[in-house]
């Protein structure tokens, strides 16, 4: 049995796709998912300044005054990521660009990697006190592991990889949080 294909937003009106095509600058179903992909693989700081440019061409194109259909947000997202993504390859691909052009892209480049890097220690962070905080106190407290062993039984057993002096450090944190906590409310 072959998969059902799954419904693209507004295709139960041909004009909607048609819309959707108008709008985004992209008039097949594959370019719109291909944007949608390399939207995905963003960093959220870039997001935020598709989001930015989705805004403009929204204010730009939208003159009939009544409400904002699903359709027509979606198009002008679809041509936000467009036109960064554009933006992305033309450095990558050396065409020629005008300086402050060249250092606006750099400039994005530059923030989307200092907020990933920002980012992903705060996700380690979250991923210990949410998922593994329970794990890490029994290994830790009853089964007697060292630092070292807690972080390669995360790794072994959960591909979760972490420093064993960020462990301590993160679980020493948690400990005192719960301790003051606990002084609270008394």
């Amino acid at each position: 049995m072959r998969p059902k294909k799954r419904k693209e937003v507004g295709t139960e009106n041909p004009a909607n796709i048609k819309l959707i095509a108008e709008i985004s600058e992209l008039p097949s179903a594959s370019e719109r998912s291909a944007a949608l992909r390399w939207y995905e693989q963003q960093s959220e700081a870039s997001r935020i300044k598709i989001h930015e440019e989705q805004s403009k061409i929204i204010r730009n194109k939208h003159t009939s005054g009544g409400p904002v259909t699903p359709e027509f947000s979606y198009g002008s997202l679809l041509c936000a990521i467009k036109i960064a993504r554009r933006n992305e390859e033309s450095l990558s691909m050396k065409r020629s660009l005008s300086v402050a052009a060249a250092n606006e892209i750099a400039n994005q480049r530059a923030e989307g990697f200092k907020r990933e890097k920002r980012l992903r220690g705060a996700e380690k962070a979250t991923k210990i006190r949410v998922q593994f905080w329970g794990l890490i106190c029994t290994l830790k407290e009853q089964k007697d592991f060292s630092w070292s062993e807690v972080a390669s039984y995360l790794y072994r057993y959960h591909g979760f990889d972490v420093t064993k002096p960020y462990l301590q450090q993160q679980y020493n944190k948690i400990k005192g949080e719960e301790a003051a906590d606990a002084e609270l409310q008394k």
